[in-house]
């Protein structure tokens, strides 16, 4: 008597569920951004009143990734209106394995973050945090849907 096990089919469901998990990586890590940047069902997002350290996040995909504005607004720039920095397209190319980064060089980011504004008075991205894994699991639960 023999036993013959064929792994033929192995490296076609590695890369199905490789794309899998990419997928789950990139709609849970844009929740989690959203939320801590705009702001969503989890938190409030990045207190605004000139848009400069909302202007401020960037994101990097297997590196921190450069800072996409200075540290602080310039002397004058009050009136300044600041445009988000975070660009959606650089999940696109989000693979499983990958490592994101959520990163800011805001001079002020901490004390926003530990409630100095009433726009957020319990921070925005520790809550975003506290509700990765529910994130993940909504999306992981959706994408299953989608399937069936």
């Amino acid at each position: 008597m023999h036993l013959v096990i064929t792994v033929a089919g192995l490296p076609a469901l590695e890369r199905e569920l490789g794309a899998r998990f990419a997928t789950l990586l990139r709609l849970t890590f844009y929740d989690l951004a959203e939320n801590a940047v705009v702001g969503g069902l989890y938190s409030k997002g990045t207190p605004v009143d000139t848009g400069f350290a909302r202007a401020s996040w960037w994101l990097g995909v297997n590196q921190p990734g450069d800072p996409v504005q200075p540290a602080q607004p310039p002397v004058g720039s009050r009136h300044v209106k600041w445009l988000p920095s975070l660009d959606p397209l650089q999940l696109a190319a989000v693979r499983a394995g990958d490592i994101l980064y959520l990163s800011t060089n805001c001079a002020y980011i901490r004390p926003l973050e530990y409630g100095h504004s009433a726009q957020a008075p319990q921070g925005m991205l520790r809550l975003a945090v506290a509700a990765a894994q529910q994130m993940a699991d909504e999306n992981a639960r959706t994408l299953r849907a989608r399937r069936a």
